[in-house]
């Protein structure tokens, strides 16, 4: 365990201190919060909107809104439930030597919801918008990397994230895969 421990410790060195530059120190402390700007708010759940509505019309609505409490059950059982239960700290609260790039909202950092909700988005567009999945797989990985990049998460944290995120989605998406294949 300390072996995985002193890797995913100099992981985060690499990719927080070592693999760095100007232009990265402007994109990705940008690009981990973009979801937080009001253009991003309203412009993307419109355009998703309209992605679930083309492909599958009145219907597209149900499925649009079973996506979002999908969206919603990732980040809660991110949140309440598995970071308040592993409770294991983020970089900046332990010795490693970090560059913060952005501020961060609890203490807890196992798993990140930013890779987790990326990872539940990628999932639903590789089951049903496959035409698209790997932009947003790019997306997901380049939201994860941010992570690491600003000082946020450890590597283990987005990983765990990744794999919670498109597990727990898939699980859902599978619960009503049937219908939505009927259209």
């Amino acid at each position: 365990m300390l072996q995985l421990q002193a890797i995913d410790e100099s992981l985060f060195i690499l990719i927080n201190s070592v693999w760095t530059n100007v232009f990265f120190d402007w994109f990705f402390p940008n690009i981990t919060d973009l979801h937080k700007t009001l253009i991003f708010q309203i412009f993307v759940p419109l355009l998703v909107l309209f992605f679930f509505f083309k492909k599958f019309q009145k219907k597209g609505l149900l499925y649009f809104f079973i996506f979002l409490c999908s969206l919603g059950a990732t980040d809660f059982v991110c949140s309440q439930v598995l970071k308040e239960n592993i409770q294991r700290f983020r970089p900046h609260m332990t010795h490693v030597q970090i560059e913060k790039r952005s501020e961060v909202y609890s203490d807890y950092g196992m798993p990140s919801n930013h890779a987790a909700n990326m990872a539940a988005v990628a999932t639903w567009c590789f089951f049903l918008f496959s035409r698209y999945s790997s932009v947003m797989i790019l997306f997901a990985v380049l939201i994860g990397y941010s992570r690491v990049y600003v000082g946020a998460h450890f590597v283990s944290d987005v990983v765990v994230g990744f794999i919670f995120g498109c597990l727990f989605n898939v699980f859902i998406i599978k619960c009503f895969k049937y219908d939505f294949r009927k259209k």
